[in-house]
Parts: C-alpha cells; sequence; structure tokens
C-alpha cells in the first residue's frame, strides 16, 4: 500500500484515530489536521495518489500516511483505515471540514463511555455564504465510531455497526466548495461513481428519466427543504442540485445502451 510514516503517541492515542480521506487537498489539509488535533488523537490521512503537496504537507504535522491507490471507491478508502489504525475509536473527518472546541470534548467524553455510532452536525458555509436551507442545509453525520464499523457504498457512503446511533454535542464546519470550478470538477467525478455503481446493481433509466429527476430534485431542495429562504445563494444551490441529479442518471442511462 506504501509507506507509513507514524506519528508519536499522545494521551488519545490508545483509545482514538482521525481518519482524512484526501486527494490533492494541499489548500485543506494543513487546517484540517489541526483543527483534528483537538481531539487529542493520532491522525492518519488515506491518500488517493496526490499530484500536489498533500502528503508533504500531512506528514510535516505529523500525520501518518497511508496511499491508498486512485481507485474511486470511498467506502473502501475509510474502510481501509481498519487495517491501519489500532484504536477502538475512529472519527472519520474530511478535508474540508474542521473539528470545533465544543464538539472536541464531547468527543473525548464520547470515547470513554460504550460503543456508539454518534451523528454530528454539519455546517455548510460555502460559495458567497452559510447554508441554513436547501441541498448544504446543516445535517448529521455519522463520524466517530467503533473501529468495527463498516463503509458502504462507492460515494456518498455511510457506516453500519451493529451498535445504536447517538448524537454528540458541537458541529463540524463545513468549506466543501472554493468556487463553482471546484464544484463542477466534484459534479463530474461524483455523478460517474454513481452512474457506474448504479450502473453495476442494474438500476433503470429511461429517455425521460435524467429530466424527471432534475426538476424533482429542485422542487424538493428550493421549496420542500426551503432553499428559496436562502435568497439568491438558494437558488444558484437548487439549480446546481438539479444539475448533478440530471448527470446522474444521464451518465446511467449512456452506460445501458
Amino acid at each position: 500500500m506504501g509507506r507509513v510514516v507514524w506519528i508519536k503517541e499522545n494521551k488519545m492515542s490508545q483509545k482514538l484515530t482521525v481518519v482524512i480521506i484526501v486527494y490533492n487537498e494541499e489548500k485543506n489539509i494543513r487546517e484540517a489536521i489541526l483543527s483534528a488535533k483537538l481531539l487529542g488523537a493520532d491522525v492518519l490521512v488515506i491518500d488517493s495518489a496526490s499530484a500536489d503537496n498533500t502528503k508533504k504537507i500531512a506528514e510535516s504535522l505529523g500525520a501518518k500516511v497511508v496511499e491508498s491507490g486512485i481507485q474511486k471507491d470511498f467506502a473502501a478508502k475509510r474502510n481501509l483505515a481498519k487495517k491501519y489504525a489500532t484504536t477502538p475509536w475512529l472519527f472519520h473527518l474530511d478535508a474540508d471540514e474542521r473539528v470545533t472546541e465544543e464538539l472536541a470534548v464531547a468527543v473525548k467524553k464520547a470515547v470513554e463511555g460504550e460503543f456508539y455510532i454518534y451523528e454530528i452536525k454539519r455546517v455548510t458555509t460555502s460559495l458567497g455564504g452559510a447554508h441554513k436551507f436547501g441541498s448544504l442545509s446543516p445535517d448529521y453525520v455519522r463520524r466517530l465510531m467503533p473501529r468495527e464499523a463498516e463503509w458502504i457504498g462507492k460515494v456518498h457512503e455511510h457506516p453500519e455497526c451493529n451498535c445504536k446511533t447517538r448524537r454528540l454535542s458541537g458541529y463540524i464546519t463545513h468549506e466543501p466548495y472554493e468556487n463553482w470550478s471546484t464544484w463542477l470538477e466534484k459534479v463530474e467525478n461524483y455523478s460517474t461513481i454513481w452512474a457506474t455503481d448504479a450502473h453495476k446493481k442494474g438500476k433503470k433509466a429511461t429517455a425521460l428519466t435524467p429530466f424527471c429527476r432534475a426538476a424533482f430534485g429542485f422542487i424538493k431542495m428550493y421549496l420542500i427543504k426551503g432553499g428559496c429562504l436562502d435568497g439568491i445563494l438558494g437558488l444558484n444551490m437548487s439549480i446546481a442540485h438539479a444539475f448533478y441529479t440530471f448527470m446522474k442518471y444521464i451518465k446511467l442511462l449512456e452506460l445501458r445502451k
């Protein structure tokens, strides 16, 4: 799998490892690792063959770096952490997310108790403002869990475990897109992964499916989830969500021809 660089022991290194999946994240990785250190735990970086300075920066901050290869399977990358982490708890953090002090206190307390999968509130600010409604409205993501938890799904992956789910106090801040070009790159990547996986699973689509799904996606985000309350930002994001949905299904349709 490549070279592994070990970080020094610290007070929580026997209980918790923070896992960060990266690919060309030199602009984000430093702040992600620094925020992860609020947890007082080991940091494990799963690097998907980055071509920039991501690996160098991570190592300079004392992270353990594992090269996972370029394969586009996010669940597989997260599950790889179980092979290299030795702690009973894992905390999954994306490179564009940050741990807050309130959350760090809650996590430290949680890992002293029984095993649960913990959901954490995620607050997004991106592309010109804070997203209070719509497609990027605050949501809850499963991030703290026993090491044995198994991640499922090639994109928009989620963990599964026999233990129950609880919520932690505090929240993660999230800044996923530097600009619309960055957003478009992720749409191209994620829609391809989704379509390929859906095709393998036998998911069906007709000529009208991309249009119908996109239209419903816009209505859902702009009206049902209240994107209209975020003003022009909400309108833009609802249109963007519709476009992403359209791309998923038009690519699926292409694969089924």
